[in-house]
């Protein structure tokens, strides 16, 4: 072998162990950015996923408390409508027995103008009756004056006809 040949050979095998060298570490960079490339896509993705994961479990948890809060509300305006509706019941009752207790004020009022007209013509015709008998009173007393003899005469003279 010529020297040239070594000469070439010795000039050769270390270039082409610097351009291996080279060659080796850019491949072995290129794949390492395509490992981390990979890598971050990877991590980018399941951040996503897990993004969307946080999303829907948020939107089901707002879905929930949303279909919760229409339940709560639903029994509420029922249990307010129960309460209207028996609210409005009682107020009904005690108007009904407020206009009984007004029926049975003005009947009791009318019988005590009754009693009371009564009283004062039971009133009126004990009067009657006392001044009747102050009057017969009187004239009894006013015939006890007088003589017997003239008793006779009025006796005699108020007797009719047939009694003769």
């Amino acid at each position: 072998m010529s020297t040239t040949v070594i000469i070439v050979g010795l000039i050769t095998i270390p270039i082409g162990a610097v351009i291996a060298v080279f060659v080796g570490y850019y491949i072995g960079k290129t794949r390492d950015r395509a490992h981390f490339e990979e890598r971050l896509r990877n991590e980018k993705e399941a951040s996503e996923r897990r993004l969307l994961e946080a999303q829907n479990q948020q939107r089901e948890a707002l879905l929930e408390a949303r279909d919760e809060n229409a339940r709560f509300r639903a029994a509420m305006e029922r249990e307010n409508a129960e309460r209207r509706t028996e609210l409005t019941r009682q107020e009904r009752r005690i108007q009904q027995k407020e206009e009984n207790l007004e029926r049975k004020i003005d009947v009791l009022e009318q019988r005590e103008r009754r009693v009371n007209a009564k009283e004062r013509a039971l009133e009126q015709a004990n009067e009657e009756v006392e001044a009747l008998r102050q009057q017969q009173l009187d004239e009894l007393e006013h015939i006890a004056q007088r003589p017997i003899k003239s008793l006779r005469r009025l006796c005699q003279s108020s007797r009719s006809p047939t009694m003769k």
